[in-house]
Parts: structure tokens; C-alpha cells; sequence
């Protein structure tokens, strides 16, 4: 398949051929001291008793040659990454600040691959399109939401604004992209398109996250990642592999609820994993593994998140979400949360606003949909009830959601959920408080309040965010439609 050659990929200054031609000091047969810590850095990614066995070049086809036309797509590519020491920091500030929350790529087998990678001087093969597919997609992630302050502490310096360089680097690992044999089914494969998702999320492109999600979807089939397996036949590739599916459930159904799409996954042949959720000390995965067994146990009570559909199904919804949160660690507790390990475990501060958010995010939507629907008449007694559930949910979204979007480091992968979560539950707040048909809208001032602070948040993180911008842009219009200025509080 031919691909458009980049002719044009705002990035660094040089391109990283000339950088390395100028740079006396580049030794490119040299591991990099800055990455050599991540050979050796599970930091819980991985359970007991797995062998290693991940990228271990175990098809042949993985080495095949690449033909003419993809060996041209993948050297034109190859010149608009940056240097090697600038690279270096990108990859390292992606171990730093994003897969964290999903664990999916293994550090030691990514950098000893990266390292080959890096220094291969003989034909590229296939293995190498993927790669080189996943590194551009890695950076597009790293530098989606970087201000200066960042950059100079992670090393990192750009002579374009970040968000200018993320999407360049995402249309460049897209269109590479292209160039792969159909049919290379492959795990680096779904790792490269689980992170597109993850951009697109950021870049509040739901629709295209949406679609990105049935091709990951279809790669995970295609490598069995929905079989359930014995765990001691299990090694690192199928366990990477069932992070990847464990996020993409999750993602799946989340963007169902929001979108009113399909859900298109089923789950794995067995019972979902189930963690001691009291008695262990939290792991990097813990709270992809927490959300992932509530979706679980509500898609196969609902099947879809469409079904959700009257009062009383909303209602045993809501029981739901609210019986499995009160069974997770302390760590994550809703009330009065364990902060004593905060600076032992700094990613459970994330992690922590993470599940808050998602928990009351996730609570809200049937809430929103049925509210929101026209045929619902907000009249009736039972419905104003409901309503008034739905605002106290959403008040306790936004409120969590202010917090996070305070504390939140730029370039982190979850930024995309606080973007959503302001905007999403804002417009639903205006949008009820509009419909009101009695006059009698439930905590009318805090909810004024409320969607004024969550617009003015949005207005500051749409400097380093597309998603936050265009998401400030939209619920600017929506209040402007209903004069929200001259709202009578």
C-alpha cells in the first residue's frame, strides 16, 4: 500500500540524521545510560512465576524483508524522529508518565528491543515497521501535553508548541502505519493502536477513538488475547497481552455510554481475575484491574450500557458501582482515602483521582442518558428524584475532577479523563438546569457555581491540551445558547 511521503513534521530543529551527523559526542552503538535503569524495572508490572518471552523474535515473519515501497515509507519516516539523545528522553519520560496507568509494554523487553532497534545497520524487516509505528505513537503520547516547566524537568526541548509536535508525531506513526502487511498480527501491533486510542481520547476525538477500538479489538481476537488461559502456561506476551485487553474493555465501554455505541466486546472465556482487594498493597495495574471486574459484572447484567434504561434499572445500576467501590483498598477509599503511602507509591496519587472520578464518572452517565432523553418527563415526581440523585452526582464529578485538574502532571496519560469529566458533566448540568419545567431545580446555586468553575478550568489546561480547547470551546457555546450569563441564581 503506498503512503504519501512526510515532507513536513513540525518537530525538533534537525531533523535526526543531521543531528547525529553534527553531534561528536552521539555514540549510536551506546545504550543509553538514562534508559539502562528500565532493563531492570518491573515496579509490579508483572506478576510472580511468568517467563520471559515477550518480543523475542519467535516468528519468522517478524523478520521478514520489507519490500521496496515500505522500506521507502519506513526510511523517509525514520528522519523525522528526533536525535538519539532526545529520543532517549522521550522514551524515558513515556515509562515516566504514561504506561504507568496501563502497564502494557514491558520495560526491559521494549528498551532491549529499542536498543537493536536503534542500532540496526542491516535491511529493515517487518518487526521494525511495527516498532517504529509504536516509538512515533509513544512520543505523540509523551508530548501531547507538555507546558515548559515539564519539558525542562523531563529533559525535553521543542521548538514548536507540544501539541503541534504530538499530532505530528501521531500522523506519522498513522500513516507508517500503513505500510504493514495486512494480516501481521502482532502484540506491538495492538500496543501502537491502544495508544493512538489513548491520544485520541486526549484530543477529545471520541468517534475516532471509537473506531481505533474495533481495529485493536480485532487485532486482540486475532491473537487469542480472548482466551482464557492456564496461568502457569502464561508468559510476559500473554500477560502484556491481557493488559491490553483489560484496557481496551474498559475503554469500550466507557465510550459506549458516552457515544451510545454498540458494545463489541465480550469477555474472556472464564471469570475475571479477582485481586485481593482488602488484603495486598496496591500494584501499577490495581485500578485497570478494579474497573475492568466492575465493567465485567455490569456488561454481563446489561450486556450493553443502552439497557440501562428506566428508573429502576438506573437505580440498581448505581448499587452496583457503589457495592464494588466500597470493597476497594483504602488507598482508593471515596471517603477519607489512606494517603500514609503517597510519597512510597507517588503513582497512587494518580491512580487514586483516577478510580474517584471514574467511580461518580461512571455512576452519572445512565443518569445522563435517561434525563436527558426527550420522551422523559421531569414532571413526575419519581424522575425529579431521580434528577436530584444525578445533580449530587455531579457535583461530587466536578468537584473531584477540580481537584485532579490541579494537581495533575502535564504529559500524564489519564489527562484525558479529567478533560472529559469537566466537560461531559458540565453540559449535562447546564443542559438539565435549562429543561427545568417547574422552577424547582435541585441545588440551582452549587450548580451555577459548579459549571462556572469547571468552564474556567477547562480555560486554563486548553493551553497544552487540543482536547481541553475544544472542549472549552463547545461548553462555551452551549452556555452561550442558553444566555448563561444572565442565569437568575
Amino acid at each position: 500500500m503506498y503512503t504519501k511521503p512526510l515532507t513536513k513534521t513540525p518537530t525538533l530543529k534537525r531533523s535526526r540524521v543531521q543531528a547525529e551527523d553534527q553531534d561528536s559526542s552521539y555514540d549510536a552503538s551506546s545504550e543509553n545510560t538514562r534508559l539502562t535503569h528500565l532493563l531492570h524495572a518491573d515496579d509490579g508490572c508483572l506478576d510472580d512465576g511468568f517467563s520471559y518471552s515477550l518480543h523475542n523474535n519467535k516468528d519468522h515473519h517478524d523478520l521478514a524483508i520489507l519490500d521496496a515501497s515500505a522500506d521507502s515509507q519506513l526510511r523517509n519516516a525514520l528522519r523525522f524522529l528526533p536525535a538519539k539523545p532526545q529520543l532517549d528522553a522521550f522514551i524515558e519520560a513515556f515509562f515516566s508518565n504514561v504506561n504507568h496507568h496501563y502497564n502494557f509494554i514491558h520495560p526491559p523487553a521494549f528498551i532491549r528491543q529499542y536498543v537493536n532497534w536503534s542500532c540496526r545497520t542491516q535491511q529493515p524487516c517487518l518487526q521494525d515497521l511495527q516498532l517504529t509505528t509504536l516509538v512515533f505513537m509513544m512520543c505523540a503520547c509523551v508530548t501531547q501535553h507538555l507546558d515548559l516547566d515539564a519539558q525542562a524537568t523531563l529533559g525535553i526541548h521543542l521548538t514548536q508548541p507540544s501539541k503541534d509536535v504530538s499530532k505530528a508525531f501521531h500522523d506519522a506513526g498513522t500513516r507508517l502505519a500503513e505500510a504493514i502487511p495486512a494480516g501481521s498480527y502482532h502484540l506491538i501491533n495492538l500496543q501502537w493502536k491502544v495508544l493512538s486510542i489513548c491520544w485520541f481520547k486526549g484530543e477529545a476525538k471520541f468517534t475516532e477513538a471509537w473506531h481505533t477500538i474495533g481495529l485493536a479489538v480485532q487485532e486482540a481476537y486475532e491473537l487469542g488475547l480472548h482466551k482464557s488461559r492456564h496461568k502457569a502456561t502464561q508468559d510476559i506476551e500473554v500477560q502484556i497481552g491481557r493488559r491490553a485487553w483489560r484496557v481496551l474493555y474498559c475503554w469500550n465501554w466507557q465510550l459506549s455510554s458516552i457515544l451510545g455505541r454498540p458494545f463489541i466486546m465480550n469477555d474472556i472465556d472464564s471469570e475475571p481475575e479477582q485481586p485481593d482487594l482488602k488484603g495486598s498493597a496496591p500494584t501499577p495495574t490495581l485500578h485497570t484491574k478494579l474497573q475492568y471486574q466492575l465493567i465485567s459484572s455490569l456488561a454481563k447484567r446489561w450486556q450493553t450500557p443502552q439497557n440501562i434504561n428506566s428508573p429502576s434499572k438506573v437505580r440498581d445500576y448505581k448499587n452496583m458501582v457503589e457495592h464494588h467501590v466500597s470493597s476497594f483498598p483504602a488507598v482508593f477509599a471515596l471517603n477519607n482515602p489512606d494517603t500514609s503511602k503517597d510519597a512510597e507509591w507517588p503513582w497512587v496519587v494518580t491512580h487514586r483521582y483516577y478510580v474517584q472520578t471514574m467511580a461518580y464518572f461512571m455512576i452519572l452517565q445512565p443518569y445522563k442518558s435517561y434525563l436527558l432523553h426527550p420522551s422523559t418527563d421531569l414532571s413526575v415526581p419519581e424522575i425529579q428524584q431521580l434528577r436530584a440523585e444525578a445533580v449530587e452526582c455531579s457535583l461530587k464529578t466536578l468537584q473531584i475532577a477540580t481537584q485532579w485538574a490541579s494537581r495533575v502532571s502535564q504529559g500524564d496519560g489519564q489527562f484525558h479523563l479529567v478533560v472529559l469529566c469537566l466537560f461531559d458533566t458540565a453540559a449535562f448540568l447546564s443542559m438539565s438546569l435549562q429543561r427545568d419545567q417547574v422552577n424547582n431545580f435541585p441545588q440551582q446555586v452549587k450548580v451555577v457555581v459548579a459549571v462556572n468553575e469547571a468552564t474556567a478550568t477547562l480555560k486554563e489546561l486548553q493551553t497544552i491540551s487540543r482536547g481541553a480547547q475544544s472542549s472549552y470551546r463547545l461548553l462555551c457555546k452551549i452556555l452561550q445558547k442558553m444566555n448563561w450569563k444572565a442565569m437568575d441564581i
